[in-house]
C-alpha cells in the first residue's frame, strides 16, 4: 500500500525532526514500539524479520527483497506489514 505525501514544509520538517532526535544508527522514543533509525551511507542487503510495522522514509530510499518480490520506497510513500515477514532489505 502507498500514499504520496505532501512535498515541502512537511517533508522538511520531517527530516528535521529525525536528524535532530536521531543521533545514532537507531534510536528508541519515549513512545513504545515507536523506533527510529538512520544510515549516512549506503548499506549491505542484510536479513531482518518484519513484525508488523509503518515504516516512513525521510529522507533517502530503501529496498527490501521479500523472497523473489523487489519494494523500493522513499520519502514520497511508505510501507506498512500488516503480518510478521522475512526480509532483506538496505
Amino acid at each position: 500500500s502507498c500514499l504520496i505525501l505532501p512535498p515541502g514544509d512537511v517533508v522538511s520538517e520531517l527530516v528535521d525532526l529525525v536528524d535532530r532526535h536521531c543521533t545514532a544508527a537507531s534510536v528508541e522514543t519515549p513512545v513504545p514500539r515507536l523506533m527510529l533509525a538512520r544510515a549516512d551511507a549506503k548499506t549491505e542487503l542484510t536479513p531482518n524479520m518484519y513484525y508488523p510495522l509503518f515504516c516512513v522514509v525521510a529522507r533517502g530510499r530503501k529496498r527490501i527483497v521479500i523472497a523473489d518480490e523487489e519494494l523500493i520506497y522513499d520519502e514520497s510513500s511508505y510501507l506498512v506489514a500488516s503480518t510478521d515477514m522475512p526480509v532483506s532489505g538496505h
